[in-house]
């Protein structure tokens, strides 16, 4: 049995003195003239009794005896100052059972410290003496505290902390929810925590209970009228995921690194690990900040590295030559996270360290033939014999490849063909994550109604919400990025672009060489199949597909088409000023035509 604070040195040297002195009491008896028989009795009872009372002697007056308890407390053998401190803990964390009327089972456990007392057992546990008469009586060391006065300690009780704790946690009108049990990391290791039952109670009759509530290591039960509700997750269901759990973890989760097998401990995937419930059964999780942080510092020198570039070589936007860049790599720490939460939850017995290869970057150089004569003639020809003024560009995405143009890179009012540029910036931000075709728009329509709506329909008030949503000046940044720098989006002034730029635009969407997902290609072109305004480009080339986009605002006509001709596709933009659908469908007969 471990003993008090005592000066062992000076026990042994006492203890050397008793048997010194024992053998002389001993010898003593056989001259006096005891029997065999009774010498040994005697020379027993002195080696049993001198060294514990030696012992008893020198028992530190600042350590409390063996077998000392406190209600359910053990304080045997502590220091009084420790046995303070541990005192204080238990009465303050004692448990309130809290119980409903209409159910056998416990509602809540608020402890004596949530209840607003502060207890003291300081002077108490001073109190706790071995006397000297006492410590001279053989074995009173392992039985005086059983005879000893235990006391009370001293108690002080805040009302106003009461109340807080009430309110805060059962709501002012004692309406409060139930609190599952759950597996978490508490002061320094996985626990599972008891769940509670909500309920519904008057909150005058809790107070009055909680303040009857007397500073006591065991609490009678608390009985109040009103109804309770069970949690989705029990105490036992959150201790036998805790057993689960532990289980699983065992030294720790295996990590396949590579084609190596490596070994997280447990110790650093415990703090991680977080609970949700998942239709009424807890759920292992993990702390995604946390183990991407560990993920990082032990693999992110060996597994990331940036990508090379990419440089594609364009004539006429068709890829003549590339040159190739290495690719990238990093850690996927989204999927390893997952990879893990597998191995916890017991789908898997093994995790595995996810790298994704991060393709090289990509750059265009681009060169263009000479404008074909022959084409850009017919072009000028129609424009000089009608009215109006005209900018055209065409450009042939297959076969020849011809391009032809008549004043290209004159500045128009965009009208509506600006919804080009916005519907490219907003298919940018959701590729991003920055928005979503689900987010809502103008009048509370989704992002993907107003997208339709404003390339089918050329619809201003879904346009201009969506303008607003991305912003003019990063519309008007995205359309400069790609080489459009002759179009320029400026609030409060006339939107203004060319031909040439607007067939920039839809020359890079039909090569693929703008957004970075095919779907995102495939839907813009799709919708602007679907436009509805046909008077100019689509009619001009009956039974042929086309995608178009077309502009009106008082003298301003435009249409911006990819053509899907028999004889190849290509992209035309007609914009006008003073013309006519009729004439715009015309040119566009002319230019199928002449090729």
């Amino acid at each position: 049995m471990k003993l008090g604070k005592v000066d062992t040195a000076e026990i042994r040297r006492h203890m050397r003195w008793a048997r010194h002195h024992s053998g002389r009491v001993a010898r003593a008896v056989h001259r006096h003239g005891f029997s065999t028989r009774k010498r040994v009795i005697a020379s027993l009872v002195v080696l049993a009794i001198v060294p514990i009372v030696l012992v008893q002697l020198f028992w530190s007056t600042t350590s409390l005896l063996p077998n000392t308890y406190v209600g359910s407390v053990n304080l045997s053998n502590m220091a009084k100052d420790e046995a303070v401190t541990k005192l204080n803990e238990a009465y303050e964390a004692t448990k309130v059972p809290v119980y409903f009327s209409d159910s056998d089972e416990v509602a809540v456990q608020p402890t004596l410290g949530n209840l607003g007392y502060t207890i003291d057992n300081e002077a108490r546990v001073d109190a706790y003496s071995y006397p000297f008469a006492m410590r001279l009586v053989p074995y009173s060391l392992f039985w005086y505290q059983f005879f000893m006065s235990k006391g009370n300690p001293q108690v002080a009780r805040s009302d106003e902390a009461l109340v807080s704790f009430v309110n805060e946690r059962f709501g002012e009108d004692c309406e409060f929810e139930p609190v599952n049990g759950t597996v978490a990391y508490i002061d320094d290791e996985l626990q599972a925590v008891e769940a509670s039952r909500g309920g519904s109670c008057d909150p005058d009759e809790m107070l009055r209970e909680f303040r009857g509530v007397g500073a006591q290591l065991d609490l009678a039960k608390i009985t109040l009228t009103g109804t309770s509700t069970a949690p989705e997750v029990s105490t036992a269901d959150a201790e036998a995921e805790y057993d689960r759990l532990v289980k699983q973890l065992g030294g720790g989760v295996v990590l396949m690194v590579e084609d190596k097998e490596q070994k997280i401990e447990k110790k650093v995937v415990e703090p991680w690990i977080e609970y949700s419930v998942v239709e009424g059964k807890l759920v292992a999780g993990i702390n995604d900040e946390k183990a991407a942080a560990w993920l990082s510092d032990k693999y992110g020198e060996k597994y990331t590295w940036d990508a090379g570039t990419t440089t594609i070589h364009l004539v006429d936007y068709a890829e003549k030559s590339q040159d190739t860049g290495k690719s990238g790599s990093a850690l996927n720490n989204v999927s390893t996270i997952g990879e893990i939460e597998k191995d916890l939850q017991g789908a898997q017995k093994t995790a595995r360290l996810m790298i994704d290869s991060i393709a090289p970057a990509i750059e265009y150089t681009r060169e263009y033939s000479p404008s074909n004569a022959t084409l850009s003639a017919v072009i000028k020809k129609f424009a000089s014999s009608h009215g109006g003024s005209y900018g055209v560009k065409m450009v042939e995405l297959s076969g020849e490849r011809r391009n032809a143009e008549y004043n290209s890179t004159k500045t128009f009012i965009t009208a509506s063909t600006y919804k080009m540029f916005v519907a490219y910036s907003v298919l940018l931000q959701i590729e991003k994550g920055a928005m979503h075709w689900t987010d809502r728009s103008a009048g509370g329509q989704t992002v993907s109604t107003c997208f339709d709506k404003m390339l089918k329909l050329s619809d201003n008030d879904c346009a201009v919400a969506l303008f607003l949503k991305v912003s003019y000046p990063v519309v008007m940044a995205d359309a400069h990025a790609i080489g459009a720098t002759h179009t320029n989006f400026v609030r409060g002034k006339d939107l203004t672009s060319t031909a040439a730029d607007e067939a920039h635009l839809l020359s890079l969407l039909y090569t693929g060489q703008i957004l970075s997902q095919q779907a995102s290609r495939d839907r813009w072109i799709e919708t602007m199949k679907g436009n509805v305004y046909v008077s100019g480009i689509p009619t001009g080339i009956p039974g042929v597909v086309v995608a178009d986009k077309v502009g009106f605002m008082d003298g301003l006509l435009h249409d911006a088409a990819i053509v899907y001709s028999k004889k190849g596709d290509y992209v035309l933009i007609i914009m006008t000023n003073g013309s006519s659908w009729g004439n715009i469908a015309a040119l566009a007969k002319e230019i199928e035509a002449a090729r």
